[in-house]
């Protein structure tokens, strides 16, 4: 009888150990699933429930609203509207982008910000008594510096250009409407005496190279002149050619002369060869000789011949003249660059100045909590994606 009891005993444990083993795997499975629920749980009200209730907290009831005023401007040069192909038009709009850029990143600068600073109270301004604790100046977190200053600028000023229009828009938010009139209005004088800075400092630029060629063109001019005038006072003589024209002339005079005197001794040795109006003759054309010989050797004759005296003025002269053609030339690229610089020249135009609202349209109150809830949901739905995945694999 024991070892039947025995047997059935055994009969009855084998019997029963797969059912045990099921429920064990079982109450494993819902245990995991219980405590993955709860964990997701967490992860949605940490996520996507708290965050977009105290979204809807802050922007529904505390959040200050902000009025934002909005300016519209054009930058352009002076020869934009010159006629041109293509490849003009291409180069005129890249030229247009590039100061449009200049006078945005003014804009969105420390320079812009500290001349803003002079103008108006901007740190009051931030810091309204409507502003509530998280968008006023300087952020609790946050000590009232410059540089926290000129961060907080950038949250509440943007530029940027409208592809529609062509047009750059600037807006400003404040906490009252008459603020962001006044910070948009002093920023777009500030843009304006910029580029008018910038325009000058490129004009001056440009001018004091066209100056400084000039100088030394005329500086090179006053030189030849002054020793040009040096060798007169020095040779007592005005104009050196004029002189050797004169003295050539003599000569020329002489030599005809003496050329006449020869032809009648000629015709007195054939009608009367011993005549003594031939020696008188002869006597006559010697003298010219001698005179003629005389006059040649003021032209070319020695150290004290014109020769040289013309020569050294012909050079002066030369010099003269290149330096007067210098000093001309300088002159004419003096006035091009005066005028390249006036085209060059950059203009703002406003077509729409600074506007005062009369609303609120700043912060979007339902866009905000809408944009909280989405990147909870988001986050949690990719966390919940990692943990189902995890789940499955480890089950494998």
């Amino acid at each position: 009888m024991n070892a039947l009891a025995r047997l059935r005993d055994f009969s009855l444990v084998i019997a029963r150990q797969p059912t045990t083993l099921t429920r064990k795997i079982t109450d494993a499975y819902f245990e995991e699933s219980r405590r993955r629920a709860a964990t997701m749980r967490m992860l949605f009200l940490g996520l996507v429930a708290v965050p977009t209730i105290c979204a809807a907290l802050y922007f529904g009831l505390w959040a200050a609203p902000r009025y934002v005023s909005e300016a519209q401007f054009l930058v352009t040069r002076a020869n934009s509207a010159r006629p041109g192909g293509f490849a003009a038009l291409l180069k005129a709009f890249s030229s247009q982008v590039d100061d449009t850029s200049v006078v945005t990143g003014y804009l969105l600068s420390r320079d812009a910000v500290r001349s803003l600073e002079s103008e108006l109270p901007l740190r009051e301004i931030f810091s309204r008594p409507e502003a509530d604790l998280f968008s006023r100046f300087p952020r609790f977190w946050r000590n009232d510096s410059f540089e926290r200053l000129f961060d907080y600028f950038l949250d509440r000023v943007t530029v940027y250009l409208d592809s529609k229009t062509g047009l750059s828009v600037l807006t400003v938010e404040t906490f009252r409407p008459e603020d962001s009139q006044s910070v948009a209005s002093a920023l777009m004088r500030l843009a304006e005496k910029a580029v008018n800075d910038l325009n000058r400092r490129a004009e001056t630029d440009t001018l004091n190279f066209a100056w400084a060629e000039l100088s030394r063109a005329q500086e090179k001019l006053i030189s030849a002149q002054q020793a040009l005038t040096a060798f007169r006072t020095q040779e007592l003589l005005v104009d050196p050619t004029r002189t050797s024209a004169a003295v050539l002339d003599t000569i020329t005079r002489l030599t005809r002369d003496r050329a006449q005197i020869l032809a009648q001794k000629q015709q007195i040795l054939t009608s009367a060869p011993k005549s003594p109006a031939a020696e008188s003759l002869s006597a006559s054309a010697d003298a010219l000789q001698t005179q003629i010989d005389q006059e040649r050797a003021k032209l070319a004759g020695g150290s004290g011949s014109l020769a040289p005296i013309v020569s050294t003025y012909e050079r002066l002269t030369l010099l003269r003249d290149l330096a007067e053609k210098d000093a001309a030339a300088a002159q004419g690229n003096l006035e091009a660059a005066r005028q390249e610089a006036q085209r060059q020249h950059l203009y703002i135009q406003i077509p729409i100045s600074p506007n005062l609202v009369d609303e609120s349209t700043e912060p979007e109150r339902l866009r905000a909590i809408a944009t909280a809830f989405i990147t909870g949901f988001a986050i949690f739905a990719f966390l919940w994606i990692l943990m189902v995945g995890a789940s499955e694999h480890a089950h494998r």
